[in-house]
């Protein structure tokens, strides 16, 4: 297998003879092409003009070329030439091919007085196309810049370096593998324009053994004894013996198969297993384990029989193939990628360390003898022959893997010596990575650069950007835009201006996802003999952990974003369209800032903010005071002043406090319940915080159809509003719950926000310290947990209106009250913000151990009410509704809980249909009643078809009638009057919408002295 490395050293400028006057311009419509041996063409023009083939050969080898070291190819070269540059020229315009290995200098570079700098123009034609460096363009030993052993390190990388005022390239820019590609301007124009690096995406470099992405970790050889016996051969979950391993930063250590991290499945592992039976005293067993559940990824093993100098012709040479086949983007094109490894530890006798490559700083990098990797069948050529074909044309294992072959192998493996090998790669979106020999060295400048900058404006419409390691692109002015543009690099810097009326667009700028492999591989190999009864048995185990997903996140190292309104001379605004993941620096100096959702089709469903480092604050969103999110946001934490924050989609982070003049959180779907959601929660939208509390401070707060959770051991959820809307939310505290409300909560013109239905959970208590004006959560359920142990307390600021309906209304009433004692001695303390205080619940559950009692005249242990709280309800069941308490715990605790039986709501109630056709909502424990006849006919509640009566009655006190009756849920109830029961013109008096279930109204009128008045009541369902 060749293995090529790539350094980056010094570029060295080309020295410019002084020269006569220069021409005008010089123009090629036809082929020039130069090599080393011809000399470089001296061009000193002030305009350049190619219209044809422009094509430039200058490096060679000396010394022989090629080193083979140990079956690794190696390629050496100790000279390398700077790019090709221009004398006097400042006007460049390319509609042709240009093409050099070194690279090239666009610039003016005065060939007499003066110091290099930007040319007047650079133009590149939707039809011109420049290449530096490239394997598709000369020959392979051509464009490698090498250096090794006994080599000065004074090489360079292909180069790319346009530097123009005005800058226009709609044609084709393009660098071989860890090329770098400048492009620096005022006025930058690359609309239509392709800008590419070679490497993954070009067929050609991973078919010549180029394999690129991946990396040495770690690395190991030695021999145990008696350690064999702690294999665990016994899929899914096997593991080798302890060995030791030397990683990249010169760290040894001791390691087992697999390593995984906490929290990561645990990985299942196929067996693979080929027998050969060379004769009747020799039988060679090979087994490879490789995991199976890598999701997005395949993996199968094959055993071609290859014969090896210094080899065992009896071994065969397990291959493994994965297979990750990547279709669902609408910016990347369908592509499946392979990874194959390979291990000659069964089939060579060698037994050492070898050069596997060289880092950047030139120093040896070690690997073990047996282990090759490539991205395709082609890149496998040891001794210099490919002999692969189709991997699915490769003879699979010849033997089932069972107990029988997995005793044979642990006996014969028991008291035995035996060499290992053990290698580590990671396995990157990368052609080349920082060399940790080199202080600085970063992604930032290892090789594969692309690095564009504009002083003036930038234009990437319908641009194409690809291959880089790193991309750069700074235009801190004016950014036009990105709209239709195909943009991937895996690591970029983004530092954006923006002097336009119109908001700021952020789209097409960060690729969805790399289509490339990204993980790691470790491996294990352990080879011994032993003889039994004359057979000499021989064993080759490989173990191989790969932790692989079939693509990659792009990183964001830097994203700041600068937009000006010119209208207003403030700062403007942001939409942001792309999914961005951001590992350093996060700035974004506007006034609004809008994460979108995207139409069908688009690269992503909707805008994403990921940010590693920082959270969203008023350092890293300075001057914001509009945020509104349709996409997604994961940060460090959430905390900042808005004057709006809205959010539609979800928002994770490790603490949220957010104070605004207005809050919004709705959604268009009904939110889980399941804290521990991943992603966004579809149609909903999710608040939640994974390590600390979450703070909401706003006027006006609207919460709906969604969800806010704080789901870590100090998840405090506090809510301080004016007006604060509830509806079909989820709200879920590790910790307590507080809710302080100072004018309206759940406000609606006909009332029934009080019923809109809500989810509560709390760990450490559920408390109101502020009444307000209006309002009640009565469609609210709360579920109050307590741990085994623990008192959690609960404070509330209802008014204390005694065992009556009354209290219900407009009251912090509540509608369903789970009390779950989750252990042992566990309390529910309640205690009033005042000296008189009530809660008012429609429903109390008391589960588990909650249902607790000592007698039933001391009633339940679990509840500790102070002696400033009263606690109403109007049911009282356990264990969800397995039995009625309500006339139990009525008047227990020393009155402090009583049951309020002529109120009844959606969780305490029960409907009767009457023989007038109506439907009334009653209290169901006073309907259910076995020992309660409450309209006095001697059939107690439980046997009485209709046991409350529904009929209307009048009294008068002080001349002032008071006209009482029971209203039917959701029915209008009209009250009429008249002076004379002959009559048929009654006179309406008032009318009376009823609320969402059944309750006893009265109306009052005044009537004067000696005059009689008889009542009409009509009732409309």
């Amino acid at each position: 297998m060749k293995r090529y490395l790539i350094l980056v050293g010094a570029l060295l400028a080309l020295a410019r003879a002084a020269s006569a006057q220069p021409s005008l311009g010089y123009t090629n419509n036809g082929t020039v092409s130069f090599t080393v041996a011809q000399g470089a063409p001296q061009i000193d023009a002030y305009n350049f003009v190619n219209n044809g083939e422009f094509s430039l050969l200058f490096n060679t080898f000396t010394g022989g070329g090629s080193i083979d070291l140990n079956a690794f190819g190696v390629l050496f070269v100790d000279t390398a030439l700077p790019p090709y540059s221009f004398s006097d020229v400042t006007n460049f315009v390319n509609r042709g091919s240009m093409v050099c290995d070194t690279g090239f200098r666009f610039d003016t570079e005065p060939s007499n007085i003066g110091v290099t700098h930007a040319a007047a123009s650079f133009t590149n034609s939707n039809l011109g196309s420049i290449t530096v460096g490239s394997l598709n363009s000369t020959a392979l030993s051509d464009f490698v810049f090498f250096a090794g052993p006994g080599f000065a390190f004074n090489t360079g990388v292909p180069y790319l370096q346009i530097s123009a005022t005005n800058l226009s390239s709609q044609g084709t820019l393009t660098g071989g593998l860890n090329s770098y590609l400048g492009i620096s301007g005022g006025d930058v124009d690359l609309s239509r324009g392709t800008l590419h690096i070679q490497g993954y995406d070009d067929t050609n470099i991973l078919e010549n053994g180029l394999n690129v992405g991946i990396f040495d970790a770690e690395w190991g050889l030695g021999l145990q004894t008696n350690r064999l016996s702690r294999f665990n051969l016994t899929p899914p979950n096997i593991n080798s013996p302890i060995y030791t391993f030397t990683n990249i930063y010169n760290v040894t250590g001791l390691d087992a198969l697999p390593d995984f991290q906490p929290g990561v499945a645990q990985p299942s592992f196929e067996a693979f297993v080929n027998t050969n039976f060379v004769n009747q005293s020799n039988i060679t067993y090979q087994l490879v384990f490789v995991n199976n559940n890598l999701p997005g990824v395949s993996v199968d093993v094959r055993f071609p029989q290859i014969v090896f100098p210094a080899g065992i012709p009896d071994f065969a040479v397990p291959v493994i193939q994965w297979t990750a086949p990547v279709t669902n983007s609408t910016v990347i094109k369908p592509i499946t990628n392979f990874l194959y490894a390979l291990d000659l530890f069964g089939a060579q006798t060698n037994f050492a360390m070898v050069t596997n490559t060289y880092t950047l700083a030139g120093f040896p990098r070690p690997a073990p003898f047996n282990y090759q990797f490539a991205r395709s069948l082609d890149g496998f050529i040891p001794q210099g022959e490919e002999f692969f074909g189709d991997f699915d044309q490769l003879p699979p294992g010849n033997t089932t893997y069972d107990t029988t072959t997995e005793t044979n192998i642990l006996k014969s493996a028991f008291g035995a010596t035996n060499q290992y090998s053990d290698y580590t790669v990671n396995i990157l979106p990368v052609t080349a990575t920082p060399d940790p020999d080199l202080t600085g060295s970063t992604v930032t400048n290892s090789p594969g650069d692309v690095v564009i900058t504009a002083t003036g404006s930038l234009d990437l419409t319908d641009s194409s950007i690809s291959g880089a390691n790193y991309l750069s692109i700074r235009s801190t002015n004016h950014f036009v835009g990105s709209s239709g543009a195909a943009i991937s690099a895996p690591y970029i810097d983004y530092n954006l201006g923006y002097t336009n009326p119109n908001a700021m667009v952020i789209t097409n700028l960060v690729a969805p996802f790399i289509a490339r492999l990204d993980g790691s591989v470790q491996m294990y190999s352990a080879r011994w003999t032993n003889t039994v009864m004359g057979v000499t048995n021989s064993y080759h185990v490989w173990m191989v952990y790969a932790n692989l997903t079939p693509v990659s996140t792009p990183t964001v190292e830097n994203f700041i974003l600068s937009p000006t309104n010119l209208v207003t001379h403030r700062r403007g605004d942001v939409l942001i369209s792309d999914a961005i993941t951001i590992s350093n620096r996060l700035k974004i100096s506007a006034q609004s800032l809008t994460l979108t959702t995207n139409a069908p089709g688009a690269a992503v469903p909707y805008g994403q903010l990921t940010v590693a480092t920082y959270g969203l604050s008023a350092a890293t969103l300075p001057g914001v005071i509009y945020l509104t999110n349709w996409g997604q946001i994961v940060s460090q934490n959430v905390l900042d002043n808005f004057t709006n924050f809205v959010n539609h989609g979800s928002s994770s982070s490790s603490g949220f406090g957010v104070a605004a003049d207005y809050f919004e959180s709705t959604g268009i779907g009904v939110a889980t319940t399941n804290l521990y959601y991943t992603g966004t929660i579809k149609n909903a939208a999710v608040i939640s915080s994974t390590n600390g509390p979450i703070s909401i401070q706003a006027p006006t707060v609207i919460l709906s159809r969604g969800a806010l959770a704080a789901v870590s051991t100090s998840g405090d959820i506090t809510i301080n509003a004016g007006n604060l809307t509830l509806s079909n939310e989820t709200v879920q505290a590790s910790g307590a719950l507080l809710i302080n409300v100072t004018n309206q909560l759940n406000p609606s013109p006909d009332g029934s926000g009080a019923y809109w239905p809500n989810s509560f959970t709390a760990n450490d208590g559920f408390s109101a310290l502020v009444k307000p004006a209006i309002g009640d959560l009565l469609g609210t359920t709360i579920d109050d947990l307590c741990p085994s142990g623990a008192q959690i307390r609960h404070t509330w600021a209802g008014i204390d209106l005694g065992p009556d309906a009354a209290g219900f209304n407009n009251n912090l009433a509540v509608g369903h009250l789970i009390l779950d004692g989750n252990g042992n001695n566990c309390s529910f303390f309640f205690t009033g913000v005042s000296v008189s205080n009530a809660i008012y619940v429609d429903e109390i559950d008391l589960r588990d151990n909650a249902t607790n009692i000592v007698t039933a005249s001391q009633g339940f242990t679990a509840l500790s009410i102070d002696s400033n709280m009263r606690i109403y309800f109007a049911d009282a069941v356990i264990n969800g509704g397995a039995l009625d308490v309500s006339q139990r715990l009525d008047g227990q605790y020393g009155g402090r809980i009583r049951w309020v039986r002529n109120f009844a709501g959606q969780f305490g109630g029960t409907n009767i249909t009457y023989p007038n056709g109506l439907t009334y909502t009653f209290n169901r424990a006073l309907v259910d009643s076995t020992t309660i006849d409450s309209n006095g006919n001697g059939i107690v509640n439980a046997y009485d078809p209709f046991p409350i009566n529904v009929n209307p009655s009048v009294t008068v006190s002080n001349m002032i009638a008071t006209i009482s009756w029971e209203a039917a849920s959701s029915s209008t109830n009209y009250v009429y009057y008249s002076t004379s029961l002959s009559t048929t013109n009654w006179t309406l008096l008032t009318s009376i919408p009823a609320g969402p279930v059944s309750s006893q109204v009265s109306v009052t009128d005044a009537v004067g002295a000696n005059h009689a008045r008889f009542y009409k009541i009509q009732i409309a369902q």
